[in-house]
Formats: structure tokens, sequence, C-alpha cells
């Protein structure tokens, strides 16, 4: 059920006075430019677009919409195919694309600690350039964020050997419904106190939380990569030799299948 106009009106006029100048957009192009993300859901036109820089301005948004009972549908770069970024009850989309930045890259410690605006390709590009990694690598790692890969969970290529976003993340700063700013999970490999908040909002698509940083975990960069071709007589054959690596102790980092058309079109 969407907000009644005239509270969410009255919401966006209040939020307007307490963020700075710009943050609240009701231009319509904007407003039908963040009704969509990459998924095929159906677009709905937001009420309002809310650019958001830092955590304080998170929980004020939140502070306004749980008073004033409006919608609120977080975004970063929209390259989502699962409609998470599509504001179904209208509302207010909050937008993240504006709260970029690396704050820390540790490398004694193995960490960078980010915020959910920041394009992937760029934290990769960072921590590579220390002699570190972070392994997780969907297809749209050129324009998604880490916000949007946390909410996701996101995979890639490379899960095969090095698992998903959920495995690299250690900790994280989230603003609840109420504005209520979290602070959860731990800076270091090894936790295993209490309950693991961390890994419960990992995945949950903005439902329980919104991410304002993270603390994600690095590995060595691989000193080097080499690629191999393997032939096999059908595609039945796939599945049955993907699965006996892990045992032969060849773990690839990611595998890739060229089926009887691809290889024809190639030729």
């Amino acid at each position: 059920m969407r907000p009644l106009p005239a509270a969410s009106e009255r919401a966006t006029l209040a939020l307007e006075r307490s963020l700075p100048s710009g943050a609240v957009c009701l231009d319509r192009d904007v407003r039908e430019a963040h009704a969509r993300d990459e998924s095929e859901t159906e677009p709905t036109l937001p009420d309002a677009v809310i650019r958001v820089s830092s955590t304080e301005q998170v929980a004020a948004v939140m502070r306004a919409a749980h008073a004033h009972q409006v919608p609120v549908t977080p975004r970063a770069a929209g390259t989502g195919r699962t409609g998470g970024a599509v504001p179904l009850r209208g509302g207010w989309v909050m937008s993240f694309e504006g709260f970029r930045g690396i704050d820390e890259i540790h490398r004694g410690d193995g960490v960078a600690v980010v915020r959910p605006g920041l394009v992937l390709a760029d934290l990769h590009a960072a921590v590579e350039a220390e002699g570190l990694f972070y392994p997780p690598d969907p297809n749209s790692l050129a324009s998604c964020t880490l916000g949007g890969n946390i909410a996701e969970n996101a995979g890639g290529p490379r899960g095969f050997k090095y698992g998903v976003t959920g495995d690299y993340v250690l900790g994280l700063e989230a603003v609840m419904a109420d504005g209520t700013v979290l602070e959860l999970g731990r800076r270091t490999k090894k936790g295993v106190t209490g309950y693991d908040l961390t890994r419960l909002i990992v995945g949950s698509e903005g439902t329980l939380a919104l991410v304002t940083r993270a603390t994600l975990h690095l590995v060595p960069k691989p000193e080097a990569l080499r690629t191999m071709v393997v032939f096999l007589p059908s595609a039945e054959h796939v599945a049955p030799v993907v699965s006996a690596c892990p045992g032969q102790r060849v773990v690839p980092r990611c595998v890739e299948l060229l089926d009887a058309i691809t290889l024809e079109v190639l030729r």
C-alpha cells in the first residue's frame, strides 16, 4: 500500500529542511530513472529521490520515514536483477551513489573499510595495488557497488574457489528502520562470540537495515594466473569433471562452459 499523498508530502518537506540543499529531488525525470533496475520488475515511480552521503543523513531519512510511515527503498547503481531497487510501494528511493569511498586499507590486518556507494572495480584496483585481493566479482563489477553487493550477497565467476560476498564481510555499520545506528561484527577473521548479526544483514536486500560502512576481509593477491582449456566429448561429462576437481586438489578460481554452438560460432 502506498503512503497517503499528504503524509508523504509533509514528510518530504520536513526532510528537505534537515538535509543539504539538493539532497531531496522531486524532478520527474530523476524519479523515473529511479523507478526501475536491471530486472524485469515493473517500474514504480517513487514520490522522491533522496541522495545521501553520510551515516547521519541515512539515519535522519529513516527517522523521518518512520515517523510519517513512508516506505524507503535503498538504491546504489541499480544493476541488480532481482527487483530489489524498485520502489514497489512508492515512497522514497534513497540513493547511495554519492556515499562512496574507502576509509581504510590495512595490509597487516588484511581488511578494507568501505562505504556503500563504492564501485566494486575501484575497490579491486585499490587493494590489488597493495598486494591484496578481494575475490567477489559479479559480472557488473565495473558499475555495481559494495552496498548492493552486500544487500544481495553477490557472487560471481570466482565464487567456485573463493565464495561470495558474505564470506568476506567481517563487520557492518548499519541503520535500522527507526534511524538507530548499529555497529556489528569485528575486524578479525576469527569471531565466535554471540549472534552473527552481520551475516543476518548480508543478503537481506535492505529489509532489515541499511549498510553505511563495511569491514571486508582481504586475502593475498595471487602471484600468477593460468588458463587451462579442457575438451570433453559431450556436455554430459562437464558436471562430473567439475565436481571431481576439489577432490583432486585442483580448484580453479572460475569455470566457464563453451558448448558446441558457442565453439562453432568462435570457429
